[in-house]
Parts: structure tokens; C-alpha cells; sequence
């Protein structure tokens, strides 16, 4: 029967992982069995056996003759590569303005990259810093051990890995409480539906949480897509029961609402929108505003920052989003 582990060695694990994480750069020394059994005052056995865990786990790495190193790619990254799902091909999506502004940006940087669509990364060179939108997987990385990318307006996957990975996120959370105080100034805290993006979705899961710190008993409608097309049927579900307002969790979305009132008669439901689209422009839609410009240019500082080798740990970046009132 195995010894169950004292609380000493329990704190030393969890200082050792902490020390990794806040600093510790890919290619730093690290401590030897001997180093650490004189540190932390424990036994040459007891400290073997903690770094042998680090190594297995893919935070160090030992050379014969050497020493023990923080694992990690340390080799210069030298040029971006976008790598954006073919959705954002589609003009005037989130995607392909995403892509356009953060190209521009890096032409106005004079920052090298290149440009692949594809609905899962292929392996990349050895010197690419990979920018990924919708197209990094949950689970499983494409990228060898240690190799940093970014990924926009999502989540760094979980695990050990997430060290790696820089992100630069929009509080999807925080909109939609923002967009349901707006909808409640106009209807009070009655007559309200959501309708959501796709089911299982994490940026409309987030956005609807948020509808509901306001509107804790509004019945939720999930569209098809995240495109007009695919909230038809919603839409016109929705018109049946004749709410006095509807928060959608983009503004193609509620394009679909606009449309279907359009044809159903002369009242048209209070609409909140998200993303501030250029179709929010065309229906006058009051909608919550991605932050584009500090989105392109946390992105931009970000990506020169990793082409001139910087390898601290990832950056993690949450923008607030903003409220466009037309209406």
C-alpha cells in the first residue's frame, strides 16, 4: 500500500508548479535533485521523484550531462500565421472583419504573416507563431510542446498546455448583462425572449447567462447558425407569442426578427443586438459593440511581442464590450 504524501511534500509540489508558472521562461535552468533536496530540505529521493513528476508532465526537460530545464520551444518564432476557420470567408461575418483588420494592422506593423483557412490546423513551420480563430481545438494540441500561439475571441484550451497559449477574449458574460439593462430601461422586467446562437456554443451560452441575470425566466430560442438564414424559423416561433422585446445573441440574428416582423405587420419588438455588425447600421439596431480596435491592437502588440522571442507566460486578455444605442 502506497504511503499517502505528507503535507510538506504537497506544499513543495504546489510551490514548484507555481514557480514554473509565473515566469519561468522554455530553455531556463531548473533545479537538480541536489538543488532541490538542499532548497527545500528534503530527502535526494523525495526531490528526484517531484522533478521526475514535472518531467512527465511536460514541464521540464533533463539533459543527460546537462541539467534540468523548463521545457518549451525555444526557438524564435519569426513570422504569424492566421488561421481562421473558412467561416470567415463569408463577407461581412465577425470572422472576415476580424481578418481584415487584424491584416491591416500587421501590414501597418511591417510584421511578417501569412494566411490559411482551414476548420482544423494543419502542422505549421517551426518558426510560425500560430493566430487561430475557430480553429483551435478544445482538446489535443496541433502544436509541438512549448510552442506559444494566440488565440482570438476564445478560451485558451484547459490543461498544462494553456501556459502557452496567449488569448484575447471579449466579455461575452458581461454584454449580455449590459444589453439586458438595456432592453429592461425600454419593457421593464416583462415580455422579454432570447434568442441564442447555436446550442452549445460558449460565446451565446456566455451571452445568455448574462440575459438572464436580468431576465432569469425569459424562454430561450436557439437559432440554427449564427446567420440570419439560420434563425428564420426561430424568428417567426418567436413573433407568435408577441414579446415587447427580444435579445439576440448577434445582430444577424435579430436581422432574422426584423425581417419576420417585417412581414407578420406594423409592430416590430424592442431588439437588442450584439456584435455591432454593419447590418446594426442598416436597422438602426441598438446592439453591444465588440471592441474592435482594442481587440486588432492587443492582438498586433501581442504577436510583435512573440516574434522578438519574448516568452514569458501567455497573456490572457478580457475586453469589455460596449453599448451602441440607435434607437
Amino acid at each position: 500500500m502506497a504511503r499517502p504524501v505528507s503535507p510538506r511534500v504537497e506544499s513543495l509540489r504546489r510551490e514548484l508548479r507555481q514557480r514554473l508558472s509565473a515566469g519561468a521562461a522554455p530553455g531556463d535552468r531548473f533545479f537538480s535533485n541536489r538543488e532541490l533536496a538542499r532548497h527545500a530540505r528534503v530527502s535526494y529521493q523525495t526531490a528526484s521523484r517531484l522533478l521526475d513528476e514535472l518531467v512527465h508532465a511536460g514541464w521540464l526537460r533533463r539533459l543527460h550531462g546537462s541539467g534540468t530545464y523548463v521545457a518549451g520551444d525555444t526557438s524564435r518564432a519569426r513570422i504569424a500565421y492566421l488561421v481562421f476557420h473558412p467561416r470567415g470567408l463569408r463577407p461581412e461575418s465577425f470572422g472576415a472583419r476580424l481578418h481584415a483588420a487584424l491584416r491591416a494592422a500587421l501590414d501597418d506593423a511591417r510584421i511578417p504573416h501569412r494566411e490559411l483557412w482551414a476548420i482544423r490546423p494543419p502542422p505549421l513551420p517551426d518558426d510560425a507563431y500560430p493566430v487561430f480563430w475557430e480553429t483551435y481545438p478544445a482538446r489535443g494540441s496541433p502544436l509541438p510542446k512549448g510552442r506559444f500561439a494566440l488565440v482570438l475571441n476564445d478560451r485558451p484550451p484547459p490543461g498544462l498546455g494553456a501556459r502557452f497559449i496567449d488569448s484575447v477574449q471579449v466579455d461575452d458574460f458581461s454584454g449580455g448583462c449590459a444589453a439586458a439593462e438595456l432592453l429592461r430601461g425600454r419593457i421593464g422586467l416583462r415580455g422579454a425572449i432570447i434568442l441564442a446562437g447555436p446550442r452549445g456554443d460558449p460565446r451565446s451560452d456566455a451571452r445568455v447567462a448574462g440575459y438572464r441575470t436580468i431576465f432569469p425566466a425569459a424562454p430561450v430560442f436557439h437559432a440554427r447558425s449564427w446567420y440570419r438564414e439560420g434563425a428564420e424559423v426561430a424568428a417567426r416561433r418567436i413573433l407568435v407569442r408577441k414579446p415587447l422585446g427580444v435579445l439576440c445573441a448577434n445582430d444577424r440574428l435579430a436581422e432574422a426578427v426584423a425581417r419576420a416582423a417585417l412581414q407578420a405587420g406594423p409592430d416590430r419588438p424592442h431588439l437588442i443586438g450584439f456584435d455591432d455588425a454593419p447590418v446594426a447600421t442598416e436597422l438602426h439596431l441598438t446592439t453591444i459593440a465588440i471592441p474592435w480596435d482594442e481587440l486588432v491592437a492587443s492582438a498586433t502588440r501581442i504577436i510583435a511581442a512573440r516574434l522578438r522571442a519574448d516568452s514569458h507566460p501567455a497573456k490572457q486578455l478580457i475586453l469589455q464590450p460596449h453599448a451602441v444605442t440607435r434607437s
